[in-house]
């Protein structure tokens, strides 16, 4: 399960949620992840021309399937993602 709720400032957010199992408590856990830059060359509205993005797809294995999400974030939503995969990390590294 994920929550992709949205955010009015940081746009989509991807919320893996723990899954109560037999055996335990499951996470998902991130496999891969590509991802590609770009920016608006035209469009059709004017302030949106010049405009950075990123698109990113991640792997996650859900226990016994694969799954890829897809995202396109702003500049800003890809600095507050990154900002929280720091946070996670750390939180990870302090806990083992």
């Amino acid at each position: 399960m994920k929550d992709t709720s949205r955010d009015s400032q940081t746009g989509p957010t991807l919320i893996p949620k723990p899954v109560m199992r037999p055996q335990g408590l499951v996470i998902n856990q991130l496999v891969d992840m590509e991802w590609k830059f770009g920016v608006t060359a035209s469009s059709s509205e004017r302030n949106k021309a010049g405009n950075t993005f990123l698109q990113m797809k991640l792997v996650i294995n859900k226990g016994n399937t694969i799954e890829n999400v897809y995202m396109e974030l702003t500049l800003p939503q890809f600095y507050s993602f990154l900002h929280e995969m720091e946070k996670a990390r750390s939180t990870l590294e302090y806990l083992t």
